[in-house]
């Protein structure tokens, strides 16, 4: 009888501290950052001063983070059910973080920048700052002009992708999802275009092969999109390791043919949780005093308001984050103020699927089918002339009220490549009108990728820099979320206007934007995809529409936002993102002619464009070409 009650009692207790931990467990809050571990702090630029600001410090550290999976603002991550869980029945994961702050908290102008890193790399002192692309935080040249940090922002940055490895470079570390323990398999496709002349083809897989028997995997190869796939035979293919697949490539196809991989991998990293890290780290950052190890935050009490900007694959995070829901922490609180997605396009990305792959994204010739590319693509609530669906970006948000203040910031490139027409349209022919707290700016004559071009590419580069216009809207943005300051109106092609117009046929051929059926691996195509338009254009050549960046070139040029294919890549084709230039013999006693640069400055910053440095600067260019 003593035995039994002594066992009983253990019984007892257990059961208490059974019901203690999950009760705790139920008061935890959907995500926490249970650990904010800094690991290095120094004065940043060489401890340069910036004005009253003063100098900043850099911080770097990594938020050791858990989540309830059962939690309403986590049930949308995929396969987050399937992840490990801690004895709380949480689950843990990690980010690297870097915060670059004024040292004096007194010079901070109080407003966070979170800029998304873009495949591991912080690009908004490239872009805002025109510092050197990948210049360290801790040299001088990484501050650029300054301009980010005359004006005292506390910037920030947040790893979110787990399959970034490299020094320098912002990661984070996700759970692999698995089924009551045991290894998840699965069919994996990916296309790959070489465009080198390597023998063999070398392909880097997303995730380990589950099997490295040839006869398991299959490929193709087509010149083009449009062609009929080739299968290769299982003797054309050899796995490396798990993660590597040689291919003996046929001399028949150029190096810009288009290889098409299916193949059983293992172990899906959970990537959904990638949007679960910008908003845990900057709930953190926000709103929290210290972390629940009780470590204080570095910015308690010195943020009001936060800015999110994004660049290319982190303006297409920005667009899925908000259109997901997780644009708000898990009380319900907006994370965001303003947000700008600069060159996104109408696409959205890869990430919280199974087999997600964040760093793919569409191009005419490559990748049409691959997810993220899918409507919605506008912002306002409407229902699809595809699908008969109805939805927009804000949608989830407007039910909750909690929408950001939002500028969406295309160059022409994005029109040819990334469906960018489909943000102001619905697919079908018509204007869809965007929502009041959303401005949308085409920057006419610029391309994705300035000043950058390929071997593989027939035109030269196309010089123009976007950042000064992206400068003049961070600071509209800013003046609007925190004064309520009408911003610069939209400048965006309309159909009604007849500023959007089909590719002609005569010219390049543009990314279309198909409707694909994805219960296939491979995915296959189905019906008729969304109508895609391009900007009409001047006498000239440039863009017709938008922010007329091509007048404010010394050059008379036709400024594209595409470049083509050579000979020997898939010629004719669009080449990556890059942009083209065409000089223009001009004759000065006729017609066309350019205009005058430094009107066209003046013009554009007493309308919000410009900021009066940058009018200035692009004025004292000018003048030497006038006299």
């Amino acid at each position: 009888m003593t035995r039994f009650r002594a066992t009983r009692a253990r019984q007892l207790r257990c059961g208490i501290a059974a019901l203690a931990l999950a009760h705790a467990a139920s008061a935890l809050p959907a995500a926490r950052v249970e650990r904010f571990e800094i690991r290095a702090r120094a004065d940043a630029f060489g401890g340069a001063s910036f004005g009253a600001v003063g100098p900043y410090e850099r911080i770097d550290a990594v938020a050791h983070v858990s989540l309830d999976p059962a939690h309403a603002a986590n049930r949308a991550i995929v396969d987050l059910a399937l992840a490990p869980r801690d004895a709380r029945g949480r689950v843990a994961y990690d980010a690297d973080v870097t915060i670059l702050r004024p040292k004096n908290a007194g010079g901070a102008n109080r407003t966070l920048l979170f800029d998304v890193p873009n495949r591991g790399n912080r690009l908004a002192l490239a872009v805002l700052d025109d510092a050197p692309r990948g210049a360290s935080l801790e040299d001088a040249a990484g501050a650029g002009n300054g301009f980010a940090l005359k004006r005292g922002y506390t910037l920030a940055w947040a790893g979110w992708q787990a399959d970034i490895v490299g020094a320098g470079l912002m990661s984070a570390r996700f759970p692999i999802a698995t089924t009551d323990g045991a290894p998840i398999t699965g069919r994996v496709q990916l296309e790959v275009v070489f465009d080198n002349a390597d023998q063999p083809g070398r392909i880097a897989l997303p995730y380990p092969a589950a099997s490295l028997e040839p006869a398991r995997a299959s490929l193709t190869v087509r010149q083009r999109q449009g062609d009929a796939p080739r299968a290769l035979p299982a003797s054309a293919l050899r796995f490396a390791d798990a993660r590597t697949l040689e291919v003996t490539r046929p001399a028949d196809v150029d190096a810009g043919a288009i290889y098409e991989l299916v193949y059983l991998a293992r172990d899906p990293v959970v990537t959904g949780l990638g949007f679960a890290a910008a908003r845990d780290v900057v709930s953190f950052l926000r709103f929290a005093a210290s972390d629940a190890s009780g470590a204080p935050n570095p910015l308690a009490g010195q943020v009001d308001r936060a800015l999110a900007i994004g660049f290319s694959q982190s303006g297409r995070y920005l667009r899925d984050w908000v259109w997901q829901g997780f644009h708000v922490d898990g009380e319900g609180r907006v994370l965001f103020d303003g947000v700008l997605p600069v060159i996104a396009g109408a696409r959205k990305t890869y990430t919280n699927f199974r087999w997600g792959q964040p760093g793919r994204f569409s191009r005419q010739h490559e990748e049409q089918r691959v997810p993220g590319n899918q409507f919605p693509f506008a912002y306002a609530l409407a229902t699809d002339a595809v699908t008969a669906a109805r939805d927009g970006i804000f949608a989830r948000c407007e039910q909750t009220k909690t929408c950001p203040k939002l500028m969406h910031v295309d160059t022409s490139a994005e029109f040819w490549q990334a469906g960018a027409s489909l943000v102001g349209t619905d697919g079908a022919g018509h204007d869809v009108a965007f929502p009041e707290n959303v401005r949308a700016y085409l920057l006419a004559g610029a391309s994705h990728a300035p000043g950058m071009v390929a071997p593989y590419c027939e035109l030269p580069a196309n010089p123009v820099s976007y950042g000064a216009v992206v400068r003049a809207l961070l600071v509209a943005m800013e003046r609007w979320v925190r004064a309520g300051e009408t911003p610069p109106a939209s400048v965006w092609p309309s159909l009604a206007r007849g500023e959007l117009v089909a590719p002609p046929e005569s010219g390049p051929p543009a990314n279309t934007v198909p409707r694909v059926d994805y219960a296939q691996v491979p995915p296959k195509l189905v019906g008729v995809g969304w109508r895609v338009l391009v900007p009409s254009t001047d006498p000239l050549g440039n863009d017709a529409p938008g922010i007329p960046l091509h007048a404010l070139q010394r050059l008379p040029a036709a400024y594209l936002g595409w470049n083509v294919r050579r000979a020997g890549f898939a010629a004719g084709e669009l080449c990556f993102l890059f942009g083209g230039m065409k000089p223009i013999a001009v004759s000065y006693r006729g017609e066309p002619r350019p205009k005058n640069p430094i009107a066209v400055a003046e013009e554009l910053a007493n309308e919000g464009y410009l900021l009066s440095e940058d009018r200035d600067a692009i004025s004292r260019a000018a003048l030497p070409l006038l006299r």
